[in-house]
């Protein structure tokens, strides 16, 4: 989904489905409500915080992301938001 910021960050919490498919295939009980809620915020967390970090050369080859779309501080901004929610 690149191109499409900053929907490119709500995609990353379908990597939970993984845990959902691993469930209802091996007949195992479900992992709690929080740990997905745990798992996408770190996603979206972690992909920010690459997008962050490969900010230079995306905007040098005119890719599109969140970071290159907002800037580097505000998506720095939203680092720590992603990282407070996930204490609550």
């Amino acid at each position: 989904m690149e191109g499409q910021t900053p929907f490119d960050v709500l995609i990353q919490p379908a990597t939970c489905s993984y845990s959902l498919l691993s469930s209802w295939l091996n007949h195992a009980p479900q992992l709690p409500w929080q740990t997905f809620l745990f798992g996408a915020l770190f996603a979206m967390h972690s992909h920010v915080f690459g997008e962050v970090m490969d900010i230079e050369p995306d905007q040098l080859t005119g890719r599109r992301t969140t970071a290159t779309t907002v800037g580097r501080v505000p998506s720095k901004f939203l680092l720590p938001h992603f990282l407070a929610s996930k204490l609550l």
